[in-house]
């Protein structure tokens, strides 16, 4: 019993995780050009110039897109060759368990849940 309570307890600090994280995430979306500003200003005051700051801006943002793109473009090709392998054995739901599989490697799913829960 205890460890259904830690199991569950541990579920839920990672569903918390998970929301907080979508709140801090949402706010720069919502606020882009705002959020901008900031960064720049806090960056000006940090580095002591405006160039930079501005450079570290667009540096940050091209980093964070490029890793973005990485990790759709990495799951894209994983739920692909999934889902031929899917189709090679002649799977039913071939095409909806694709999906799946692709919704959670672009959530990132520590593989450790998916072996476990198979």
């Amino acid at each position: 019993m205890a460890w259904l309570a830690s199991f569950a307890g541990g579920l839920a600090i990672g569903a918390l995780s998970f929301v907080l994280s979508f709140a801090i995430a949402a706010v720069p979306i919502a606020y882009g050009e705002g959020a901008a500003k900031f960064a720049r200003r806090l960056l000006t005051r940090v580095t002591g110039s405006t160039a930079r700051a501005a450079h570290l801006v667009t540096l940050t943002a091209a980093t964070i897109r490029s890793v973005g793109l990485g990790v759709v473009g990495v799951a894209l090709i994983q739920a692909l060759l999934l889902g031929l392998g899917f189709f090679i054995v002649g799977l039913h739901a071939a095409g909806s368990l694709t999906l799946i599989a692709l919704l959670l490697r672009v959530m990132q799913v520590p593989r450790a849940i998916l072996y476990w829960s198979c």
